[in-house]
C-alpha cells in the first residue's frame, strides 16, 4: 500500500481527513522517517 491506498481506505471508512506520506522505493519507513513526517504534521496543525 504505498499510492496512497491506506489513505483512501481510511477515508472511505471512517470519514476523516487524512495526510498521506508515499514512498516508492521497495524499502520500508524508518523510524526517523516517520518521526519527521509526523512531527511536520503536527506542527502544521499547532501553527
Amino acid at each position: 500500500m504505498n499510492l496512497g491506498q491506506l489513505a483512501m481506505l481510511l477515508r472511505a471508512k471512517y470519514l476523516v481527513d487524512v495526510v498521506g506520506h508515499t514512498k516508492v522505493t521497495g524499502l520500508p519507513f524508518t523510524a526517523e522517517e516517520l518521526q519527521g513526517v509526523l512531527t511536520d504534521v503536527i506542527g502544521g496543525l499547532e501553527a
